[in-house]
């Protein structure tokens, strides 16, 4: 019985340490992440990112101008927005910061919009309903536009080490100042040396009103990390194609390590259990 217990106690202890290893393994892993970035999909026509819809934003979002009772136009980009902003994402929205996390270039300065009856009202993924508003960049004077509407947005220190963002795009007329023809994020990393890309093209020729999702997945976030979007226009017009998004929504992705600790919490449980029942004459 007694031969029988050591080995028990024994095998307890290699499948335990084998179990603390892969978990450090993975956690090894994620701190040697660089950052990486794709896009993941997009889904269109969507309105609904509720639990009840798309079931995005779980993490948090920013929706500018929401539910604006008249219409505004050249408004601050906070004014009136909805923000439930995730606690990792950093976002400075005074202008006369040097952290400004928007465009403030003249004569192309990001400006918020709302209150406009011809938009999308959208249902946000707290399930809250209203009149969608708008996060503008100024066309500059040739017509075309290619510039990041959002410069930096920082990952603050319990950024998860991956991400989805989801950016909504085209919630009003095609004949508003909203036509993208390309959209492009940046993923940098804490020391600004490392800025990859993922980039949505040809856009405009699928905008039609009703609000658009484009995902992007963000792998290897540092805290002191960021990223930016750029926007970019089809080139119409002098001054009648500035672009514009409707928000953006979060969900972080659970790390490898955090499976790993829970493969590990479950394995120990059961050889506890197991061990009991061992005891006991069970077995």
């Amino acid at each position: 019985m007694s031969h029988n217990r050591r080995f028990l106690h024994r095998s307890n202890r290699l499948v335990l340490a084998g179990a603390l290893a892969l978990a450090c393994g993975f956690c090894t892993s994620a701190a040697l992440a660089v950052p990486t970035i794709v896009t993941a999909g997009s889904t269109p026509n969507s309105t609904n990112y509720s639990d009840s819809g798309l079931n995005i934003g779980n993490s948090g979002y920013w929706f500018a101008n929401f539910g604006a009772a008249t219409a505004v136009s050249g408004a601050p980009v906070d004014q009136n927005d909805a923000n439930a902003l995730p606690s990792w994402v950093q976002v400075d929205f005074d202008p006369a910061s040097v952290a400004y996390s928007f465009s403030l270039n003249s004569p192309s300065s990001a400006s918020s919009t709302g209150g406009v009856t011809t938009y999308n009202n959208l249902i946000l993924p707290d399930g809250s309903s209203g009149l969608s508003g708008q996060l503008v960049d100024n066309t500059n004077a040739s017509g075309t536009q290619s510039n990041n509407i959002i410069t930096a947005w920082r990952f603050g220190a319990n950024a998860p080490p991956a991400a989805f963002i989801h950016v909504v795009l085209d919630n009003a007329p095609t004949s508003a100042e909203t036509i993208v023809q390309r959209l492009r994020v940046t993923h940098r990393n804490a020391a600004q040396t490392l800025n990859p890309t993922a980039t949505f093209d040809n856009l405009a020729a699928g905008a039609n009103g009703t609000a658009d999702v484009y995902t992007f997945r963000l792998d290897g976030i540092e805290p002191g990390g960021s990223f930016a979007v750029q926007l970019r226009t089809n080139g119409n017009t002098a001054g009648t194609a500035d672009t514009a998004l409707a928000g953006i929504a979060f969900d972080a992705i659970p790390e490898p390590s955090s499976l790993g600790l829970l493969a590990l919490g479950g394995a120990a449980a059961g050889l506890i259990v197991i061990r009991r029942r061992r005891q006991a004459g069970q077995y």
